[in-house]
């Protein structure tokens, strides 16, 4: 008698298995006749009280109930006579030279539609809509340059239509990368719920031929290997144009790079991708990512690897940009969830676990205000009266942080979202968020979000929503990383955060150059300033308050602003930024400008009336909550401030805070020729920390080298226990204050070493490293010291229906259980793909090891 396979192994399915959610019992209507106002749903989903101890706990109980909530929001269909047209977007596809043809896209509803079921119980299943969708869809363009855009020419119009409008249109713009971000995941998590046809076209179609357009070159695809250009989107060319397609001679005169946003996109695409198709033709070498380069260009792995360790080793070049850092996001994500390859699918992880960390030291209550690259533009760079930053931080639509929403999902401190928003966009429109405990958003990014399997690691999580533990001082400093045929990569400026369980201090940074060459032809493009790093205000940032008594929560304009905001780089051809905001240390902050909102103006006393001289402002805590006090020197445009934490240090009062500032700091000026002559000032501050500033101008008789204006405090030293009790240890912690030439250094993120990065909560006296100094070899240790190591044979891969050359990874599996045994690591893991044998695992080798079947349908020990 014999044993049958339970099932028919599927060699296209991907190895990959989703987990399930709990199910939601909430009665929803399947089709609206009418969307409703766009919006993510978080009533029931409760905050955490101020200084709760177990607020990383509740969040995580919570996450399945805000990823229901956002998944609901994306799933709205608004066309009942075909449902599934709500399912995909229109564009162009071709120049109007070569015919009109429309790109059918399938948008983030799709992943909404088909996610829906794992949440909420339904009669109607929404997932065959979408298998109907993606029959009906057909790939757009991916990177910068969409169709009609073949030729310098093309490209040139763009620096002359300002000048002849009615002769030229700006070129089309591709982007289809970042649809294909949500294909991949509709295509590894529900390749099961799709129709036959659908996975097909899914996979060869609309994944692998995403068209990749190349000023002055052919087109390339998202699947195969990697060009040997690939950081480019082509080249400008001589002679003029039009001679040169007459003769057919195209001599490159400058290269053109790619945005590191597409990058990422691209190539993550198209390495995602190559897995799928892989497993369809495992004959074709082109789709093996770890051996598919040649001698001018890296595998697929390589370059994953490649780009992934410079995260780790310089930030992004678009850093903070608005909204591409979560584009990006995208990628990694998908590489951390997907990514056959242990080493591409760990160092994708450290690079998630990295920007979690910079996000948590930079964000107040989710809120950031950051200096930031691409796009700078309208609602992203609002200014009023003075240069002070008017923009949103909570909403989108207002100009704020995209990141907000993305980890309002994922750490779950919703706090800032539970009353309404009444602000107007500047496009105008109605109110933005007129709803309580409500994103206002239809639920897209978030969905990307949630269906990922990243989460926030738990030292980073607490640093998100325990208030108490956010004591820290944290510097990151950039530098250029010059290729000059393509892109700087990266500039040199630097963001200082000063955080404390009441508030938050930013350093609103410098202005930066490009970080690619916008030039066409020695002509500068309309609008490219938009591609510029920006100086942004240095900010007081109050964590909300229950009273609600620090004006409203959502706008920059009720933040206290030292200095101004400046896109200005090369100010008269001098070669450095206009303004320096560099004026931030612990508990202090100080610029050339002081912008006052409301809620100081009337609480401080004495009254602002233009006399030089301290002005104190009381918001102490009332019970256990956020709370702080204020001490605001004005001599003229020059400013500095010292704030009290109250709720990190009760029992104080503010008279004895006045007496101490004005004991310490009474005899202080800034606009006293005998104190620019020592070009510095000094400022004691309550816990015992000295700090040696400057504020200057080009009015000024020491202004510095590199700035016509700005604030620097240019030296520290800490408080001691031994000598105040009120000393805070975690100040000094990787002396930000003192070493400025490291990438990362302070309380939470150090970099000992190129291309690692150790992240601290001194709180909870935990440590993560993230190691990529051996690219090859990626290792994260985490709170536990547990470690996690790719290579060295740390997982290896068995597929027993494989005939080819064994070596243990996944495109060259073992084909037996005992052939992985033999060279798998100690504590490695062997990894099955789906499959029959009659071998039966025997664990008595004596080496430590794991088998995972990650798909499922491994059967041992069959006997015919």
């Amino acid at each position: 008698m014999s044993n049958k396979p339970l099932q028919i192994v599927d060699a296209s399915r991907p190895i990959y298995r989703r987990q399930m959610p709990a199910r939601m019992d909430l009665d929803m209507p399947l089709f609206p006749i009418l969307p409703p106002p766009p919006r993510i749903n978080l009533k029931g989903i409760t905050a955490a009280p101020y200084g709760s101890t177990n607020a990383a706990e509740l969040a995580n109980n919570q996450f399945d109930f805000r990823a229901a909530a956002a998944v609901f929001a994306g799933t709205f269909l608004n066309d009942l006579g075909d449902p599934s047209r709500s399912l995909i977007q229109m564009g162009l596809m071709e120049s109007l030279y070569n015919g009109d043809q429309t790109a059918v896209v399938l948008t983030t509803r799709c992943l909404a539609c088909m996610a829906y079921n794992d949440y909420f119980p339904l009669e109607t299943d929404l997932r065959p809509l979408v298998s109907k969708a993606i029959m009906n869809a057909n790939p757009g363009w991916a990177g910068s340059f969409g169709p009609g855009v073949d030729r310098t020419l093309d490209l040139l119009k763009d620096a002359l239509v300002d000048y002849l409008p009615f002769l030229f249109d700006k070129h089309n713009e591709g982007n289809y990368d970042m649809a294909q971000m949500h294909l991949l995941q509709i295509a590894y998590r529900y390749y099961d719920e799709l129709s036959v046809e659908a996975r097909d076209q899914l996979i060869t179609v609309l994944l692998a031929t995403g068209r990749i357009r190349r000023l002055n070159k052919k087109d390339e695809v998202t699947n195969g290997r990697v060009p040997n250009d690939w950081s480019t989107s082509g080249f400008l060319e001589f002679p003029i144009p039009i001679i040169g397609d007459l003769l057919g001679v195209h001599i490159k005169v400058k290269t053109v790079g790619e945005t590191e946003n597409h990058i990422l996109m691209i190539h993550t695409a198209r390495y995602l991708t190559n897995q799928l198709l892989y497993q369809r033709t495992p004959d074709n070498a082109d789709f093996d990512n770890r051996r598919n380069g040649s001698d001018d260009s890296p595998t697929c792995m390589r370059l994953m690897l490649y780009l992934l360790r410079n995260i780790l080793r310089d930030d992004f070049s678009e850093y903070n940009a608005k909204n591409y850092q979560n584009e990006t996001r995208w990628a990694l994500q998908n590489l951390y969830s997907y990514a056959y390859d242990q080493e591409v699918r760990l160092a994708a992880w450290m690079a998630l676990d990295y920007i979690s960390a910079h996000i948590a030291v930079s964000s107040c209550d989710l809120r950031r205000m950051v200096p930031f690259r691409r796009r700078n533009e309208k609602k992203n760079v609002t200014t009023m009266e003075g240069g002070f930053m008017d923009v949103g931080l909570l909403d989108y639509q207002l100009g704020a942080d995209p990141m907000t929403e993305t980890f309002a999902m994922l750490a779950g401190n919703t706090r800032g979202f539970q009353k309404p928003n009444l602000n107007t966009p500047p496009d105008g429109g109605g109110p933005v968020r007129p709803w309580e405990e409500a994103i206002a958003n239809d639920g897209g990014d978030s969905t990307r979000v949630v269906l990922s399997d990243y989460r926030v690691p738990p030292s980073i999580h607490d640093l998100f929503v325990n208030d108490l533990n956010r004591r820290f001082f944290q510097r990151i400093h950039r530098t250029q990383q010059d290729d000059p045929d393509i892109t700087r990569r990266n500039c040199d400026n630097y963001e200082i955060y000063a955080g404390s369980p009441s508030y938050l201090i930013s350093a609103g940074g410098t202005a930066a150059t490009y970080a690619i060459d916008p030039y066409i032809m020695g002509i500068l493009p309309p609008e490219q300033d938009q591609q510029i790093g920006v100086a942004v205000t240095t900010s007081f940032m109050p964590t909300i308050r229950p009273e609600g008594d620090i004006g409203d929560i959502t706008a920059a304009r009720d933040l206290i602003q030292f200095s101004h905001f400046s896109t200005s780089y090369d100010v008269d051809g001098e070669g450095y930024p206009y303004v320096n905001n560099y004026g931030v240390a612990p508990d202090f902050a100080c610029g050339y400008g002081l912008h006052l909102p409301q809620w100081v103006i009337d609480s401080a006393e004495p009254k602002f009336n233009g006399t030089p001289g301290f002005h104190f402002v009381d918001r102490g805590s009332k019970g256990h909550s956020p709370g702080f006090f204020l001490a605001i020197y004005q001599e003229g445009d020059y400013a500095f401030m010292e704030a009290f934490d109250t709720w990190l240090h009760p029992g104080g009062n503010i008279q004895l805070f006045k007496d101490s500032v004005l004991k310490l700091n009474g005899h202080i000026t800034l606009h006293d020729p005998t104190m620019l002559n020592q070009q510095t000032a000094i400022y004691k501050t309550q816990n015992g920390n000295v700090y040696s500033f400057w504020i200057w101008t080009d009015q000024n008789s020491f202004q510095r080298p590199d700035s016509k204006q700005g604030a620097l405090v240019e030296t520290m030293g800490y408080g001691s226990p031994l000598q105040n009790p009120l000393a805070d240890t975690n100040d000094s912690i990787g002396d930000a204050g003192n070493t400025k030439n490291k990438f990362l250094n302070g309380s939470i993120l150090n970099s000992p070493a190129e291309g690692k990065i150790e992240i601290t909560n001194p709180l909870l006296s935990t440590l993560l490293t993230l190691d990529m100094i051996d690219p090859d070899h990626p290792r994260r240790t985490n709170e536990n010291g547990e470690v996690e190591e790719a290579g060295f044979h740390n997982e290896v891969w068995v597929n027993f229906d494989w005939k080819g050359d064994q070596e243990g990874d996944f495109f060259h599996p073992f084909n037996t259980l005992a052939g992985a045994v033999a060279v798998v690591a100690e504590g490695g893991v062997i990894k099955v793909r789906p499959g029959i044998t009659s071998e039966r695992p025997d664990l008595q080798k004596g080496k430590r090891y794991t088998i995972k079947a990650p798909a499922g349908g491994v059967t041992f020990g069959f006997s015919s």
